[in-house]
């Protein structure tokens, strides 16, 4: 079974490798990604939809109520009627929750709550794509740290045409308003010139607080993997913290391998993330032991007996990050090869 996203994906824009002459570019709104089933699923219990992450729902006393929106890891977005009630009944889109430039931190604190608050007031849903249902729920397996699935198109469209009479609905909203679609332009097809657009569309972008810009192929279509035809354009900050320790991988690909590495920095400690499978083998205090296999678990004693010899505790690890949390802590803080 071939391995997918819940949605599309982009990758990171590079220059030595990406022609981007003639490509379109839009805002990279900086805010919580999301998709929405028309309303198949709203008021349904989520362990009865089939394309939904219950992996960790019995944290719950209660089991979660799908909504219809649901975050790029299958889990219920808890948006009030009033917000949902203005989305297109019948018509899947692929989007994102956003209420403005730089503010993340507030959008992200508000969409997360599991009872919506005033603060939805401030939230604007962008649409990027109207994706095809035969597109969004194909065939294949979600294997990632945060979500773990086998989608099914059979028993999702089942679901989909017992819930919304979604040939009647979506006809009736294709000649209606949708919400708030990012706007885009399109770069000129030479290449050098593309590319000097580019760096100034960046830098006013990001001049206004803005995380980045988005470009797309013209000849590209939707898929629910991390595209090289969807490219993500970013100016990150980069700096130095002084490792202190690591995480470590519980579950997946990633069980028995380092998971992160903590870093201290500016009075903060963070983990960051970002290597590859031979930056995350441990060893133990004496010399490399057989017991660190991908995909095995380990008693603690002989965790805590381990370290990472390419990045010794007490050394200096350079990585890259999109700006500070409220909090002072970098955000989404990746290892940063020289």
């Amino acid at each position: 079974m071939i391995n997918r996203e819940f949605v599309m994906l982009a990758q990171v824009y590079n220059p030595s490798k990406h022609k981007i002459g003639g490509w379109f570019v839009s805002t990279k709104y900086d805010g919580q990604r999301c998709i929405w089933d028309g309303g198949a699923s709203r008021g349904i219990p989520k362990i009865e939809v089939p394309w939904a992450n219950n992996k960790k729902d019995e944290r719950y006393l209660e089991r979660p109520i799908a909504t219809g929106l649901w975050s790029r890891y299958g889990n219920v977005i808890h948006a009030p009627d009033w917000f949902l009630d203005g989305l297109p009944t019948g018509m899947l889109l692929d989007g994102e929750l956003w209420s403005g430039r730089g503010n993340f931190q507030q959008t992200r604190k508000i969409v997360s709550t599991l009872l919506p608050g005033p603060g939805w007031s401030k939230i604007q849903f962008v649409t990027f794509e109207q994706p095809s249902p035969l597109m969004l729920f194909q065939n294949g397996r979600i294997n990632n740290p945060n979500f773990e699935k086998i989608i099914i198109l059979d028993d999702c469209l089942t679901f989909l045409q017992n819930k919304v009479n979604s040939a009647v609905q979506q006809f009736q909203y294709m000649i209606r308003d949708l919400p708030m679609r990012g706007s885009q332009s399109r770069l000129p097809d030479n290449e050098t010139v593309a590319r000097n657009v580019l760096n100034e569309m960046l830098y006013q972008e990001t001049s206004k607080e803005g995380e980045g810009l988005m470009l797309r192929s013209p000849d590209s279509f939707y898929g629910t993997v991390r595209s090289k035809h969807l490219l993500k354009v970013t100016k990150l900050k980069l700096d130095v913290g002084q490792v202190v320790g690591y995480t470590w991988g519980r579950e997946g690909k990633l069980c028995g391998l380092m998971g992160t590495v903590l870093v201290e920095f500016q009075g903060e400690r963070f983990g960051i993330s970002g290597f590859t499978d031979s930056e995350r083998a441990m060893h133990s205090g004496e010399s490399y032991d057989d017991a660190f296999h991908e995909g095995r678990m380990h008693p603690e004693e002989i965790v805590i007996s381990c370290h990472n010899p390419r990045f010794p505790i007490g050394s200096q690890i350079r990585f890259a990050y999109k700006g500070l949390t409220d909090d002072g802590v970098p955000r989404d803080a990746r290892y940063a090869r020289s």
